[in-house]
């Protein structure tokens, strides 16, 4: 009975680390490369406003570009002097009330635009994050994906949802 468990001394081994020749695909690296990059919340922000407003930012209310930088970004780094909005990149978007980092959603696009036909087993498998907030996650990109594909105005107007 005893030749079937293993010896006391292989329990005691610390596990090998993977091999070196483990052989990455492009994709791999490419994604590894993004999560990296975008650790840094300030890298992920500008990424995002890069993406939401290519011209510049705009109120997400009225769609003026009279807009006052906040100097301590509290308790949003713009205002709309001409309606007063204060508003941030996650303003009236997907990233609206999340708690999720910048960075983990800028990683999840990624995702979910590398991917065909993505779902949350694909987020939760790559970012740090429980099958609930994956779910939550590719909803919501799901959701702004489909806006846009019904409305395609509403991008070239506001670009309120990513």
């Amino acid at each position: 009975m005893s030749a079937h468990l293993p010896s006391d001394e292989s329990r005691r081994e610390p596990p090998q680390p993977a091999a070196k020749t483990e052989n990455l695909t492009s994709i791999d690296e490419a994604l590894l490369n993004i999560i990296q990059r975008y650790e840094n919340e300030s890298l992920a922000e500008a990424w995002l406003i890069a993406r939401r407003w290519p011209n510049g930012v705009h109120c997400p209310k009225c769609n003026s570009d009279n807009i006052a930088t906040a100097p301590d970004r509290k308790p949003q780094p713009y205002r709309c002097r001409v309606c007063r909005a204060q508003f941030s990149v996650t303003s009236h978007s997907a990233l609206r009330n999340s708690k999720h980092s910048l960075g983990t959603w800028v990683v999840a696009f990624h995702i979910c635009s590398a991917l065909s036909n993505p779902d949350a087993i694909d987020i939760r498998d790559v970012l740090p994050v429980t099958n609930r907030a994956a779910w939550n996650l590719a909803m919501r990109i799901h959701e702004a994906w489909e806006f846009y594909r019904s409305n395609p105005r509403a991008l070239s107007a506001q670009r309120r949802l990513l």
